[in-house]
């Protein structure tokens, strides 16, 4: 399974072409979430099942990318067509300053704090010789 950045798989939510399926639990999801984005927590899936997705790209994530990654198999034979795994996650998300509500409505601030601290973010891109 591929990856895609938070900058692109939010244009493609927007233009209509993809949905967003959260796999972390119930509890981490009452924490903060993806404004739009579906639920299905990974530990009640099953084998056959089927994410609705409308024929659209399916851009599956969990907290921060390593869940999602080791359950990608699973994911991707759910899906017919195409799908993709978050980069980074809902942190990644969130670090991208793309928008994450908390279970009060606003935006969570835990998440708010861990965007601004420099471990958070990704290193900076080199060019080999």
């Amino acid at each position: 399974m591929n990856s895609v950045d938070a900058h692109t798989a939010h244009s493609m939510i927007e233009a209509g072409k993809a949905v967003l399926v959260d796999i972390r639990e119930v509890n981490e999801r009452a924490r903060a979430s993806i404004p739009g984005s579906h639920h299905a927590a990974l530990s009640q899936m099953k084998v056959g099942f089927k994410p609705q997705h409308d024929g659209k790209v399916v851009i599956f994530h969990c907290a921060s990318e390593m869940r999602t990654r080791s359950a990608s198999a699973l994911l991707d034979s759910s899906v017919p067509g195409q799908s993709f795994i978050l980069t980074g996650g809902i942190s990644g998300w969130s670090r991208a300053g793309l928008p994450v509500v908390s279970s009060g409505g606003s935006e969570s601030p835990l998440l708010q704090l861990m965007a601004k601290m420099p471990w958070a973010r990704p290193a900076p891109r080199t060019t080999g010789r």
